[in-house]
């Protein structure tokens, strides 16, 4: 396996967790029943924790070699850790606790990863241990992570269950263990506000902050603290929702008010490689439920898939999906989101990748044939963008039924739209990976020639004037092309970089940073793309004495705006 088949393996399994297999017109894990007069709020609580002061506190070794360490570089915390040899575990059991059936739990761990010589795949792996059954939660720690700290969450389908951590191939210390009961309260709705001062911040993270962590070689806390001094954090699967109840509150236990929305194609299902049916993350058990009926077809009654990203393959969003179990594609979708994943009490609300209303450019250009009416011809590409129009207004006025205004729904079609009768849909959008000019082969950009930064802030002022309120339109300007280049690829298939700015990055930094103040949005600025680790900049935030600071309290300093922008001749 290369290095880049491996980051696309982790990237695939990062945080997916077992949950229960429960009807919902299909399988899926039940949380709740987000509707638009209630809202729901995480209050997990610590039923058991273990830091080896007064040694294995009850953990039990399994298999292997498990022991108390006290060497220097293997303690983690306080004056001793847990070594795991490998091929080892050990079983957390909270006495006095037992995990219930029917009850969503937590278990998180530090770790750090003492061997140099490994295999690729796995360092850590963490199981759910039953009398019937154990099942693995999720994705397995890698070996080039190093060190940092793991969450997963289960919801328990039978008593008597309990935690087992194993080693792989390697030797690793396990310290500050925590096992967490997940409760969610549920309150009468209200409308989101964004109280944030300028310049707003937000960050597109395609993949867990322990994910960015790990692909990229830095702390992981590191990249907490900076992502905790945004105001909006967007791009993180939905499969999240079953293990990111760690993350989340450490985030938010910095920055009380960061809004975080996790990730959903809006007409599209993300199959998962054959090796993911192990897992029944919330993706998995999206794509479970899906009807055949529900896909979008060729003539040849062969599914629509991406050519770029095969695993994408298209559903039929429009009139002509028939109900399936009293449901359409789009409202199955709806529901799945209203009982799975915004009732954990995580979220904000839901950030839609790919909400086009005209035919998927990723599909191919020219756009392929579609048989709509499933009579084994294909329709004209003028009624299909048609019917495409109509089931994008369909799927989001669904949405708007159902959740009110009480979440955030935010749109990533790669661009802003320049439709009033689109924007008001959502409550805004992001315009991706921006570049205003042409780039050179060096990273240059090219500004003897025309420029579509006209195009871009006309867009951005447009969708901040119709997007529906409270709104959150977020320009994502990068630094692509430039840097020492390491040979390697981001998982987007951007030539990766050494991860240090370089003077044309503060070039790029300041003109998107001064375009997102002509409007009421957001900014952020990565090394490459979504997956590049969170920067932060002078220009963000001054203490009282003007001097640039970390502390995003600083923030507010350049105050509301005067008036609307104007050209200058």
């Amino acid at each position: 396996m290369t290095r880049a088949e491996a980051v696309r393996l982790y990237i695939a399994t990062c945080l997916l967790a077992a949950a229960p297999v429960i009807e919902l017109a299909a399988q899926a894990p039940v949380l709740g029943n987000q509707m638009a007069v209630n809202r729901y709020s995480d209050r997990s609580t610590v039923i058991y924790e273990v830091d080896f002061e007064s040694g294995l506190e009850g953990l039990v070794p399994i298999t292997g070699a498990a022991g108390l360490t006290t060497a220097p570089g293997e303690v983690l915390e306080g004056a001793q850790s847990l070594r795991i040899e490998p091929n080892a575990g050990v079983r957390v059991h909270p006495e006095g606790n037992e995990l219930e059936a029917g009850t969503t739990y937590i278990l998180e761990y530090r770790y750090r990863i003492l061997t140099g010589t490994m295999p690729e795949r796995c360092a850590v792996s963490v199981n759910l241990g039953s009398p019937l059954t154990t099942v693995p939660l999720g994705g397995v720690i890698r070996p080039d992570s190093l060190d940092g700290t793991d969450t997963r969450s289960i919801r328990v389908t039978e008593d008597g269950a309990f935690f087992d951590v194993y080693s792989c191939d390697a030797s690793v210390s396990i310290d500050s263990i925590r096992v967490l009961r997940q409760r969610v309260e549920v309150h009468a709705g209200e409308l989101p506000t964004l109280p944030f001062a300028f310049p707003r911040l937000g960050n597109y993270q395609l993949i867990t902050p322990d994910g960015i962590a790990q692909i990229n070689q830095v702390p992981e806390a590191q990249v907490e603290e900076i992502t905790s001094r945004y105001d909006l954090l967007f791009g993180t699967s939905i499969d999240a929702t079953m293990g990111a109840a760690g993350w989340v509150r450490r985030l938010k236990q910095r920055n009380a008010n960061l809004q975080i929305l996790p990730y959903k194609q809006s007409f599209m299902a993300q199959q998962d490689p054959p090796w993911h049916d192990i897992y029944i993350g919330l993706n998995v058990a999206f794509n479970r439920g899906l009807a055949p009926e529900w896909f979008m077809r060729k003539p040849s009654g062969e599914a629509l898939a991406e050519p770029d990203f095969p695993l994408n393959v298209q559903l039929d969003h429009t009139r002509f999906s028939p109900a399936v179990g009293g449901l359409t594609a789009n409202q199955y979708t709806t529901e799945y989101l209203a009982r799975s994943v915004l009732p954990s009490g995580l979220w904000a609300g839901i950030h839609f990748d790919q909400p086009e209303w005209y035919i998927n450019p990723l599909l191919g250009e020219p756009p392929p044939a579609i048989d709509l009416d499933r009579d084994g011809q294909a329709e004209p590409v003028g009624i299909v963008q048609h019917e495409w129009a109509r089931g994008f207004v369909d799927f989001f006025t669904g949405m708007h039924k159902r959740f009110g205004f009480g979440q955030l729904l935010y749109g990533n079609a790669g661009y802003i739209p320049g439709n009033p009768s689109i924007l008001p849909m959502l409550n805004g959008w992001q315009m991706e990976v921006v570049s205003p000019y042409r780039i050179t082969a060096g990273g240059d950009w090219v500004t003897d020639e025309a420029s579509s930064w006209y195009r871009l802030l006309g867009n951005y002022r447009l969708a901040t004037e119709y997007a529906r309120a409270p709104q959150i339109v977020s320009l994502q300007f990068t630094g692509r092309d430039l840097g020492e280049p390491t040979g390697g690829t981001t998982p987007n298939h951007y030539p990766a970089r050494r991860l240090a700015l370089e003077w044309r990055d503060y070039q790029r930094m300041r003109l998107g940073l001064t375009t997102a103040l002509l409007g009421n949005g957001f900014f952020e600025y990565d090394l490459v793309d979504n997956t590049t680790p969170p920067q932060w900049f002078d220009e963000y935030a001054v203490d009282a004495s003007g001097v640039a600071t970390g502390d995003a309290r600083g923030k507010g300093y350049l105050g509301q705006p005067l008036g609307p922008g104007v050209e200058l001749d």
